[in-house]
C-alpha cells in the first residue's frame, strides 16, 4: 500500500492492474493546482468536520502530535516524510505518514498546522464499512454526497472550507480497501479527493476491473443502482442537479 498514490491506483496496483505511471499528474493540471494553492488553507471553522478514530475525534488546525494521539503509530510501522507529488515544491507544506501491514495513516501540515489527515485500512468487511460510514453520518450533521457503483463507494461531507471523504474500493474477493480523509478543500482538490474526481475515477475503476474479471474468467459482482446525491454548493448544502 502506498499512502499518497491517487485513491484507486494503490488497490489496482496490488491486483496487478494499471501502473504507477498512470498516477502521474497531467501537465494540464499545473495551472489549476497553482491556483488552488495560491491561498493558505482555511483551518478555523465554526462547525468543523470530524474524522473519527478508535481513540476519539480529529479536527483540522491542530498539530501532528494531536493527530497521532488519535491514530497512534505502531512501534513496528515505518515512517515516511515525503509529500504527495501534487504538493512537491510547496515550501509551506510538510508530510509524515506511517504504514504497517494493511493499515496506514498520514498527515499534511501547512505551517505546522494540520490541513489534511488520511487513514487507510485494507480488507474491511461489508458490515464494518457500513458501520464506519454510519458513525461519520451521525457525527457530521452535514448532508452527504454519495457516489456508488459496482466497485466503489464514496461519501463526501463538505462545508465552505473543509471536506471529509470516505472512499471504499471493493476487491474481487468482496472486501473493501477504505480511505478516510479530512482536509482543507483546496488541498483535497489538488489531490483529486473531490466529488468531481470521484465520478471520473469511478468510471476508470469499472473499466479496469471489468477487464480484470474478463481476463480471469470470474463473474462480475452484482451492480447496485448508481447512487449520487446532489452535489454540494460552497456552503456544503446540496443543490439540485
Amino acid at each position: 500500500m502506498k499512502l499518497w498514490l491517487p485513491l484507486l491506483v494503490a488497490p489496482l496496483l496490488l491486483m496487478g492492474c494499471g501502473s504507477e505511471e498512470s498516477a502521474a499528474e497531467p501537465s494540464s493540471a499545473a495551472t489549476a493546482k497553482a491556483s488552488a494553492l495560491a491561498e493558505a488553507p482555511e483551518l478555523d471553522a465554526k462547525d468543523p468536520l470530524t474524522l473519527l478514530s478508535a481513540e476519539g475525534k480529529l479536527h483540522l488546525g491542530g498539530t501532528r502530535t494531536d493527530a497521532l494521539k488519535q491514530f497512534p503509530k505502531p512501534e513496528i510501522a515505518s515512517t515516511i516524510s515525503d509529500l504527495p507529488k501534487a504538493l512537491h515544491g510547496q515550501a509551506n507544506y510538510s508530510a509524515e505518514s506511517w504504514q504497517v501491514g494493511g493499515m496506514g495513516f498520514g498527515t499534511i501540515l501547512y505551517d505546522d498546522h494540520l490541513c489534511l489527515a488520511l487513514h487507510q485500512v485494507e480488507k474491511m468487511t461489508d458490515e464494518n464499512f457500513e458501520a464506519l460510514l454510519q458513525k461519520h453520518r451521525d457525527e457530521n450533521r452535514v448532508t452527504a454526497t454519495e457516489i456508488r457503483d459496482r466497485f466503489v463507494h464514496y461519501v463526501f461531507w463538505e462545508t465552505d472550507t473543509q471536506r471529509l471523504m470516505i472512499c471504499g474500493f471493493r476487491s474481487p474477493e468482496g472486501s473493501w480497501s477504505v480511505t478516510s480523509v479530512l482536509g482543507a478543500k483546496n488541498v483535497m482538490d489538488v489531490l483529486r479527493m473531490s466529488p468531481t474526481a470521484a465520478n471520473e475515477d469511478k468510471d476508470v475503476a469499472n473499466r479496469t476491473m471489468s477487464d480484470f474479471f474478463d481476463k480471469t474468467g470470474k463473474n462480475l459482482p452484482p451492480k447496485p443502482a448508481p447512487t449520487q446525491t446532489p452535489m454540494p454548493d460552497s456552503t456544503g448544502t446540496p443543490t439540485p442537479t
